[in-house]
């Protein structure tokens, strides 16, 4: 896989680069990215049973005829819908779009199901955004979303 040798690639080269600077710099690096992956190992792995799930729950057919290529604008507001209405954060929805994808669903309702899922999910907005942040700052963040 052409990603991973990339990755690898570039993370041997900073590693290395990391130690001319210092010799305990490369496993500083290492602790400081350790957190994170404490914080997100749990999503990850949900969202990936979830895609398998989706996987061997939903048949192929059924999603071609729902959001297939040949299905046109029903495609287009389904993914437009069920993007919106999603609540999973990006762990969960990448993983899923993968599975759609790869069952035949067409590119331009996985590509609206993930465009209306970023930039105005309301249901975010309103079950954590307004409560915790406020209408103003939801604003503020809203309306260049728009533009």
């Amino acid at each position: 896989d052409i990603d991973v040798l990339v990755k690898g690639g570039l993370t041997t080269h900073m590693a290395g680069w990391a130690f001319t600077r210092g010799k305990k710099l490369p496993l500083r690096g290492v602790q400081a990215r350790l957190g994170l992956l404490q914080e997100v190992w749990l999503p990850l792995l949900f969202g990936f049973m979830l895609a398998g799930l989706f996987d061997v729950l939903i048949s192929r057919e059924l999603l071609v005829n729902w959001m297939g290529e040949a299905s046109g604008v029903q495609a287009i507001l389904f993914g437009w819908l069920v993007g919106l209405a999603d609540t999973s954060g990006p762990y969960i929805i990448f993983p899923v779009a993968a599975s759609l994808l790869k069952a035949g669903i067409g590119g331009r309702a996985t590509l609206t199901f993930l465009t209306a899922k970023s930039p105005l999910p309301p249901i975010r907005m309103f079950t954590r955004e307004i409560p915790l942040l406020g209408w103003a700052f939801v604003m503020a963040r809203t309306v260049p979303s728009l533009l």
